[in-house]
């Protein structure tokens, strides 16, 4: 089974989390398993990084100590796994905080998902979210930083590809940034896409499916408005299915 694949992965991945527990202290890590809206169509939308969780209670936050035993591994993936499905709409919990709706990150997906799902209800019922680097700090929530990237590095690649595999993803965009996009690149397998203009970075095909890297939506690109860098997203992937 495609989770099962991803959940191997996952553990590899918490293994060296644990065995470099004596670096991260007692700070909360945040861990991410796909998001998948209700009425998934094929549209994967990947940002950078996760930046921790805003609920007071959740299963996916953990101290690195706990990823030091089989069993605390278990239990971290057993319980992400089951926050990223918790509500019947997957995205409601991330959505309904008012920060998090008026991100730059999700009113591109917002704007996007309204060009390639127009008929969605709600908009983000027929995307799925994801990161490249699905571990973050918590309390206070913030990208992982140096040393929580350097656990995940060598397993980033593996988990987004067994992620579009289980999910059966049709047209990926990737949020990545400029600063962010030559590690992206390299950890994803994608150095063959074709550079592009801004707001897009690059495009091309991936395994078959159309993948576009953009932008990240907070940087000012000018004479560029936010509904024009989600225009072009959405023609490069539909010139990327013509073809």
């Amino acid at each position: 089974m495609p989770e099962v694949r991803l959940a191997a992965g996952y553990r590899r991945m918490l293994v060296d989390v644990g065995g470099r527990a004596s670096e991260f202290g007692d700070r909360p890590i945040a861990s991410h398993w796909p998001f998948v809206g209700s009425q998934f169509a094929g549209t994967l939308i990947v940002g950078q990084a996760l930046a921790g969780w805003d609920a007071e209670e959740t299963g996916a936050r953990w101290l690195a100590a706990e990823a030091t035993t089989d069993l605390g591994r278990a239990r971290i993936i057993h319980d992400t796994m089951a926050w990223a499905k918790a509500r019947p709409e997957p995205m409601d919990e991330v959505l309904r905080w008012s920060h998090r709706r008026g991100s730059p990150f999700w009113g591109l997906s917002q704007r996007l998902m309204r060009l390639l799902e127009p008929d969605a209800s709600p908009w983000y019922s027929r995307h799925a979210w994801w990161n490249v680097y699905p571990l973050g700090w918590d309390r206070p929530g913030s990208s992982p930083g140096p040393r929580l990237r350097a656990a995940q590095a060598d397993h980033v690649g593996g988990l987004f590809w067994e992620v579009v595999g289980m999910i059966g993803a049709r047209r990926i965009v990737i949020v990545a940034g400029a600063d962010w996009w030559p590690d992206v690149r390299a950890r994803l397998g994608l150095e063959h896409l074709e550079r592009r203009s801004s707001p897009i970075l690059a495009a091309g095909r991936a395994a078959d499916v159309p993948v576009v890297a953009t932008y990240h939506p907070g940087a000012h690109i000018k004479g560029l408005t936010r509904d024009d860098f989600a225009a072009q997203i959405a023609t490069e992937i539909s010139a990327l299915e013509a073809g």
